[in-house]
Parts: C-alpha cells; structure tokens; sequence
C-alpha cells in the first residue's frame, strides 16, 4: 500500500497523466496515521481517472470511475491498458510514423556515404571497381553497418559516374565564373 504523496504523484503521473487521488471524507483523519496529515491512502481515499470521470456513462463502468482502493503501480499502469484508453495514451518513447521515417532514412543516409566514400577511395588509388564489395566487406568486419544495398561493382560505377559529373558541373561552373579564359 503506498500513500500518495508527491513522489508516488509524479511516478503515477508519468504512467497514467489522468490519475487522482480524492479523500472519502474531509471531516475525519485517517484511521493510518490518526491525524490530517494523511495525503491520501487506500484507508482514507480512493484513485480516480478523470478521463474517465468525464466520459461518464459512455464508457463501461470500471474501478477508476467508482474509485479505487487499489494503491500500487501495478493497478494504475492495468488501467491505463484498458481497451477504453487504447488511443488515449502514447508511450512517448515510442516515435510517430514521419520519426520512424526520418531516422530510418537518417540511417540510410549514413549507410549510404560510408559506400560512396570507399568508391571515392577505389577510383582515386586506381583500381578496379571489383574491389568495393570486399572493401565494403573489411568495412562492415570493423563495426561499421553498411547494409547489402549498393556494395556491388555496378553500383560502384554508378557512384564513380555520379562524382564524375559533380565534379564537370563544378569545374564548368568556375570556369564560367572566372573573369580571364586561359587554356
């Protein structure tokens, strides 16, 4: 039996945001501590869910909408899986649809320059594009997740052919932009 206090408030909050704590009666002290100083306990005071207090007669009548006795974690966290809070409360650590997206692509991202870089790396030491799977290869043998996408020499040629043009389009670019022509 745990008394409500702030500590126990805060923890359940956490866990149910609608959890309160309402004393039976005003008027007499608790039976647990004789005196008023009581915060609220299973003898003098009932949990309620105030969403559920709202929705009144919509919903099935439960322990959290008659009051209950019941003070332990194990209680509060049983009500809020109820079929009748299923949309009420998202677990916050779990991201939404668009974060789960973001991050997946996040990883991709990271994934994907880690290849292009060992490409970057095989065309300027001159050598043959069959090398980036076993480059790839000693690359994932250090910890480093690449994933199987785009570590095969064909991908390799594309990544090279990419870079290639990048660079034209930049060497173009600055020459236009230079005020003498010389050759």
């Amino acid at each position: 039996m745990s008394p409500w206090n702030a500590e126990t408030k805060k923890s359940w909050s956490a866990i149910l945001p609608t959890v309160i704590c309402e004393k039976i009666s005003e008027d007499e002290p608790c039976k647990r501590t004789g005196d008023g100083s009581c915060a609220g306990c299973a003898i003098c005071a009932r949990l309620f869910c105030s969403l559920c207090l709202q929705r009144g007669d919509s919903i099935k009548k439960n322990t959290f909408t008659t009051g209950s006795d019941y003070f332990h974690k194990k209680g509060v966290q049983g009500h809020r899986d109820l079929v009748c809070h299923q949309f009420d409360f998202r677990d916050v650590a779990q991201p939404t649809v668009v974060a789960g997206f973001a991050m997946q692509l996040e990883d991709e991202a990271v994934r994907m320059k880690a290849v292009m870089r060992n490409a970057y790396w095989i065309a300027g030491e001159n050598l043959a594009l069959r090398k980036l799977p076993s480059l790839c290869g000693l690359s994932c043998a250090q910890g480093l997740s690449l994933g199987k996408s785009y570590t095969n020499d064909h991908a390799a040629l594309d990544i090279v052919h990419s870079y290639a043009a990048v660079l034209k389009d930049d060497l173009a670019a600055a020459a236009r932009a230079s005020p003498t022509l010389s050759v």
